[in-house]
């Protein structure tokens, strides 16, 4: 009988990539499975694959393969009627997917930053930023967690931004300013406000493109040192500094002398610094607290001591080095020295501090001060959170009931703010 086949394909993989070895015989250069024409029907014979020789069944085989192949055939079909019957079907592709982005947290990211934001409520949150990998596609894309001070995430954003293979080593940077506006730099590229009240972001980068200094386009972003605004790097090669409380632009080089004018309605403030030793004093270490007052306004750049600018000799006494003497200073608990000290929030009436009992200690102290009668109201030991990596303080927020703290990586910690007892700590 003629054959009618309208295509020569694989049985096995249903690919039409094939190699005719002889007349009517095939094999698959898709998974090598080897087959032939007979009778208008396609004949699967299967092939090692380390063979060099296969067996052509007799007419009396071919018969005997079609009716075993009808039985199975009429036993899958039946098998899996019933399975569809009595269990109805689920797409367990998409409550996995889903699944799994319900474990997400911010153990997940990496590349990330974390920050303390806090609402016109006066609620507190940790915000967790950084870079997730999609399960779905393996994508990678920037994920925020919100979460309270007990530990409990509150709220999860995707942003709608893609992950670019150039990073630059601080991709994430949190920055705020004199009024407490937060923001979040992305790879020095895009300027994220940080929305506290809604727990959101709004990208603010076409609105700087809108000023006419920057018109030509952004090509750099990063934050001023002392919370006036930021570093901008124009497409054309401009350097400015942009102070977005008192909507200022000055350049790049003007702006250190810009910094030390004192402003039009300026107030004194105090301020807080850390002192190192004399020279001649045979000692690097350890340092020492001296209160200071500047002119303040807020927006306005604060022109504020470096750290050299004041030195405590042998006794003990603090001075200002040359340049510096008109900044009324004095030293705050100066029967006291420490190692490894930082200082972590400060207002009007409480100082917190981080620093460690000696030189080499990896564990810090955090410790709360009232500023007016410079007593210690608490100390807590990071040392009781038995960490293998020891917890590194690097930012607080301080409110009559809650003490947040930040490390150098994810981990953070809540305290009581009236007895300095450990209400909660993510290590991440």
């Amino acid at each position: 009988m003629a054959k009618t086949l309208k295509a020569i394909v694989c049985p096995k993989c249903g690919s039409n990539k094939k190699k005719e070895v002889k007349p009517d015989f095939y094999v698959c250069q898709s998974c090598n499975t080897e087959y032939f024409i007979d009778s208008e029907e396609i004949v699967i014979i299967h092939k090692n694959a380390n063979s060099q020789s296969y067996n052509i069944p007799n007419s009396n085989q071919n018969n005997q393969t079609k009716i075993v192949a009808v039985v199975l055939v009429i036993t899958v079909l039946f098998f899996f009627y019933t399975i569809s019957y009595f269990f109805p079907t689920t797409n367990y592709s998409s409550v996995l997917e889903e699944a799994k982005e319900e474990q997400i947290s911010v153990t997940n990211l990496w590349n990330s930053e974390t920050t303390i934001i806090q609402s016109a409520k006066g609620d507190l949150y940790f915000l967790s930023i950084g870079i997730l990998t999609n399960h779905k596609n393996d994508n990678k894309e920037i994920y925020a967690f919100f979460t309270n001070e007990n530990g409990k995430e509150v709220k999860r954003i995707k942003l709608n931004m893609g992950v670019p293979k150039n990073r630059v080593s601080s991709f994430l940077d949190a920055k705020e300013m004199h009024n407490h506006d937060q923001y979040i730099i992305v790879n020095e590229k895009r300027l994220l406000k940080i929305l506290p009240n809604e727990l959101d972001f709004k990208d603010v980068t076409d609105k700087l493109t809108q000023i006419k200094e920057f018109s030509s386009g952004i090509a750099q972003i990063k934050g001023e040192s002392d919370q006036s605004g930021f570093e901008i790097l124009t497409m054309d090669g401009k350097s400015y500094v942009y102070m977005p409380l008192i909507n200022k632009v000055i350049k790049g080089d003007e702006f250190y002398d810009y910094s030390k004018e004192t402003p039009p309605d300026a107030i004194l403030k105090t301020c807080f610094g850390i002192v190192e030793p004399e020279r001649g004093t045979g000692l690097d270490v350890p340092y020492k607290l001296v209160k200071y007052l500047i002119n303040y306004q807020e927006g306005y750049p604060i022109y504020t001591p470096p750290s050299w600018a004041f030195k405590y000799n042998q006794e003990g006494v603090i001075t200002a080095k040359s340049g510096w003497q008109n900044y009324k200073h004095t030293g705050f608990l100066k029967d006291r020295v420490f190692f490894n000290l930082d200082i972590l929030f400060y207002n009007e009436k409480t100082l917190i501090i981080k620093y460690t009992l000696d030189l080499t200690s990896e564990n810090s102290l955090i410790q709360t001060i009232d500023i007016a009668s410079e007593k210690v109201l608490w100390t807590f030991d990071t040392e009781e959170l038995n960490l293998d990596t020891p917890f590194k303080p690097r930012q607080a927020i301080y409110t009559p009931k809650y003490t947040l703290i930040t490390d150098y990586y994810k981990d953070y910690l809540t305290l009581q703010s009236d007895t300095g007892k450990l209400v909660n700590f993510s290590d991440n």
